[in-house]
């Protein structure tokens, strides 16, 4: 099965596949923290099939915004953690490198 496939295949499956970094930056977390509650089943983990060492894995979006939702409610409501509660994916899932659109600067 050819990566394009078993990507689009995937990501109906799931509602979403993104990179365990990508899922770092949204958790606020490190990139470790990941791999632990992956391992722990608390988010999934998807491996490439081509992919012989699993070094490239790819985590479900879906899940991670479940436990973003879970940490957000386990935190006490302060007015700080309140205007952080709007999340502006686009602006996440934007690359280091490129530049901001007018759009996702726009509060």
């Amino acid at each position: 099965m050819k990566f394009s496939e078993w990507f689009k295949s995937k990501w109906i499956e799931t509602g979403g596949l993104i990179t365990q970094s990508t899922a770092a930056r949204i958790l606020e977390t490190s990139d470790e923290y990941i791999r632990q509650i992956s391992s722990k089943g608390e988010i999934k983990k998807y491996y490439v099939p081509e992919n012989k060492n699993k070094k490239l894995a790819y985590v479900s979006l879906q899940d991670v915004i479940k436990k973003e939702q879970e940490m957000r409610s386990k935190k006490p409501r302060t007015q700080k953690n309140a205007k952080q509660e709007h999340v502006n994916f686009s602006a996440i899932l934007t690359p280091k490198t490129a530049k901001p659109s007018p759009e996702t600067t726009k509060n």
